[in-house]
């Protein structure tokens, strides 16, 4: 059987979703810059039971349309194949620390295409995110790492000063991607179920 399940979007929300009939996802713009999605409907995504989920019907997506813009920021774009490309490489950076199955990785980053990046290279790296707000009290956001556990951390270089003695790899997203990108941008191995964290 399949479980369907509604990838949400909105305020305040990153989801898996359509914004027309390319699919392009809408982050921000100038006329809200609040607004994370908008123009944007719900995407209904399948998991099988034999653990394909999530992450495969993305790919296909992926595969299928690869010249066609998937994230759109003030601008600038990504398509579908430098989505997927970015996120494997990220993806593979994290398993090399040890991230996976039933395990959590945070992302603090402001609304950006790195964002999107990161949050799709920690699901397909088979862990799961934890967000963290870049507005709220640094006191709030080292509890919320320190209660759950994290593997590694996610991040910008412009909020890389209020993580100095974090305990766990840190990455910026923007101005550590000569590491990053040093790994394939093919499709990562994950042995995820929909029984798993990340779901």
């Amino acid at each position: 059987g399949r479980q369907e399940i509604e990838a949400g979007a909105g305020r305040g929300q990153i989801a898996a979703a359509e914004a027309d009939q390319q699919g392009a996802v809408q982050i921000g713009g100038a006329a809200d810059g609040d607004h994370v999605i908008s123009r944007a409907r719900g995407l209904p995504l399948q998991i099988d039971d034999d653990g394909a989920g999530r992450r495969q019907t993305q790919v296909a997506r992926y595969v299928q349309h690869p010249d066609r813009q998937a994230v759109v920021l003030e601008g600038r774009h990504l398509t579908y194949g430098e989505l997927n490309g970015r996120a494997n490489q990220v993806a593979r950076h994290l398993q090399e620390i040890g991230a996976g199955p039933e395990l959590l990785v945070g992302l603090c980053a402001d609304r950006s295409l790195e964002m999107m990046v990161g949050l799709l290279g920690i699901l397909k790296s088979g862990a799961a995110y934890l967000p963290i707000n870049p507005d709220d009290p640094v006191d709030r956001q080292k509890y919320m790492i320190e209660d759950a556990r994290i593997v590694a951390l996610l991040t910008q270089e412009k909020l890389r000063t209020r993580w100095s003695g974090l305990p766990v790899p840190l990455f910026c997203l923007d101005t550590d991607w000569p590491a990053i990108g040093r790994n394939s941008d093919i499709n990562p191995s994950s042995l995820v179920g929909p029984d798993n964290l990340v779901y």
